[in-house]
């Protein structure tokens, strides 16, 4: 089912797969289509996200779901791999961003303390692993996401290491998203109107 899902939606699109050689990097840029699958229990849901513009450190997405409201809820950055920021909150500060960098490259026991002490979120590198995507495996780490304040939580998510890009978020035992493939870059980047991606356009102003 899911060989058939996969080959569904690149018949949809129209869009090339994005494969490499063996050791080469997977291409992957503004205009890169990620379709993911969510499951939850005994359920599926498929949506898909787009690259709509990368910067130093960060991209910005568009996601493409049946929840999908038209505001800036329907974006986020993403900041090194591990870092989720909708459009519509909070973009993480300077000295924020500069710990976010320093994860980079990924390694066991990196940790990134991002916002106040009380009501932040602590990013802890955990251990190397791998994931199958686009016909590889792809080396990969584990990272932990702990969200404080007073509904605190926390999610696992799998970062691949050459990108980096999140390629599954594990939320419990019983649901997790899984991403099934991603196409290539398109030549002419996404046209993005900063008025659509409020607190992300800060990003671009830089």
């Amino acid at each position: 089912m899911v060989r058939a899902g996969i080959i569904g939606i690149i018949l949809l699109f129209g869009a090339s797969p994005a494969m490499a050689a063996p050791e080469d990097p997977m291409p992957f840029g503004p205009g890169s289509l990620g379709f993911w699958i969510n499951s939850y229990d005994g359920a599926t849901d498929r949506y898909s996200e787009k690259v709509m513009s990368q910067g130093e450190g960060f991209e910005i997405y568009q996601v493409s779901s049946e929840y999908r409201s038209g505001e800036a809820s329907d974006y986020y950055a993403l900041f090194s791999g591990t870092y989720y920021a909708s459009c519509d909150e909070d973009m993480p500060n300077a000295e924020d961003r500069a710990e976010l960098k320093d994860l980079l490259p990924l390694a066991p026991e990196k940790t990134a303390d991002i916002g106040a002490a009380d009501d932040g979120t602590l990013i802890s590198v955990l251990a190397p692993t791998e994931f199958f995507l686009m016909g590889r495996n792809w080396p990969a780490h584990s990272v932990k996401i702990q969200y404080r304040g007073e509904d605190p939580n926390e999610e696992t998510v799998t970062v691949l290491d050459a990108l980096p890009l999140t390629v599954r978020i594990d939320w419990d035992d019983d649901s997790r998203d899984t991403l099934l493939l991603v196409t290539k870059p398109t030549s002419i980047a996404p046209d993005l109107d900063k008025s659509l991606i409020g607190n992300c356009a800060s990003l671009l102003n830089e």
